[in-house]
């Protein structure tokens, strides 16, 4: 359930860790002076030590914030754009972003596919209005006087301190991350502050450890349930997959369109669903599908294989807006250029195409793979039997 290689790794929790030492030693008084003249250099160090460490990661974390922030301001105080629809709308508007300001930029060779606004409030405000943030920021205010309670307070390290420190990354991967979209770290959250609420509220130990037990079993629950959701998908993918492979086309199909009316949003299962029914020979059907799912699920990888069914249908007019909506979500992928240049020669405009392959061949590669490789030698052949021509 959780990576702790890639754990430790992570530039908040070692943040949150700086943040739980200090907590804990400014609780001894014979320290506390000392170190609250040294703890905001500290902060400001690390901030920039760790923003520095990354230096690609902060800046496609700008990116995000500055198109989110966009977002944001378009929601109002009680209504925000709906649950679960960040993705749709995001890429959507990053998409105009760089059609906008073109793609020979740092920023869109940084660019992914966006899911997440990385920060929690401002995540909230988009999907479900302004006052969704406001109050998770209300909470996190409360979070940080709890701290404080505990810094006045002299005392042993018993059971609420440790509550407290062990929310830290939580409260700080709500500000560069989305901690509470994982569905373990939202229970695991949600589960220790109750404990936390428990532990300040609780006259005796012994209600506070029925209240602890009862919270700790729940939490196990909600995991335990998450975890079987999660493999049920996908053995019902693996067990429609060995319908196709064995050749029962058609009820690998049915099995999958079963699960996929069940579980809208469930994107391997109803993008796999999309092709077969493509390779079927059901196209309408299966550009319905995908196109229906759009409103649960967008990536470059989505509009890219619309648009090029739309150009083996030759529907030029949507396989050049898919395409092109491919291309700017993430204009470091390099198949969006290639299938445009290649749509372009289809249709017999070969300026329009020579310049998307002097595009691929000019833009340089942000990971370097074969692939990408072979789409720039392609793209130079393609060129140079252009201009023979």
């Amino acid at each position: 359930m959780v990576n702790t290689p890639l754990l430790l790794m992570s530039r908040t929790f070692l943040f949150s860790l700086v943040i739980i030492g200090l907590v804990a030693l400014l609780r001894k008084s014979f320290l506390k002076k000392r170190l609250l003249y040294f703890t905001p250099p500290i902060f400001i160090g690390l901030v920039i030590l760790l923003w520095i460490s990354k230096m690609d990661s902060s800046l496609g974390r700008i990116h995000i914030w500055k198109l989110s922030l966009r977002l944001l301001t378009n929601q109002t105080f009680w209504q925000g754009i709906g649950h679960n629809q960040f993705n749709v709308h995001y890429n959507h508007l990053q998409a105009s972003h760089f059609e906008e300001t073109g793609i020979a930029s740092k920023e869109a060779l940084l660019a992914n596919d966006g899911y997440y606004a990385f920060n929690e409030f401002i995540h909230w405000g988009i999907e479900l209005g302004w006052w969704a943030g406001v109050l998770l920021l209300l909470i996190f205010c409360l979070f940080l006087y709890q701290n404080w309670r505990l810094i006045k307070r002299q005392g042993p390290f018993n059971f609420e301190f440790l509550c407290t420190m062990l929310l830290w990354p939580i409260a700080m991967g709500c500000w560069v991350g989305y901690p509470l979209h994982k569905p373990y770290l939202a229970i695991y959250a949600l589960s220790m502050s109750l404990m936390l609420v428990v532990s300040i509220i609780s006259p005796t130990s012994g209600q506070r450890n029925c209240f602890v037990a009862i919270i700790g079993l729940t939490a196990v629950s909600l995991s335990v349930l998450h975890w079987w959701k999660q493999e049920s998908a996908k053995r019902e993918m693996a067990e429609a997959r060995e319908l196709w492979i064995a050749g029962d086309k058609p009820a690998a199909i049915d099995r999958l369109r079963t699960f996929c009316i069940k579980q809208p949003n469930a994107i391997p299962h109803n993008e796999l669903l999309a092709k077969w029914l493509w390779l079927m020979g059901e196209e309408e059907k299966a550009m319905n599908w995908m196109n229906g799912h759009h409103q649960y699920h967008c990536n470059q990888r989505m509009h890219e294989t619309l648009g090029k069914w739309y150009t083996e249908k030759m529907n030029w007019p949507m396989a050049s807006q898919e395409l092109h909506t491919s291309l700017y979500i993430t204009p470091h992928r390099l198949t969006a250029m290639a299938l445009l240049a290649e749509m372009y020669k289809a249709m017999n405009q070969n300026d329009s195409a020579r310049y998307w392959w002097q595009q691929l061949i000019d833009y340089p590669i942000k990971v370097p793979t074969a692939r990408a490789n072979q789409l720039k030698e392609q793209g130079a052949i393609a060129l140079r039997n252009i201009e023979n021509h």
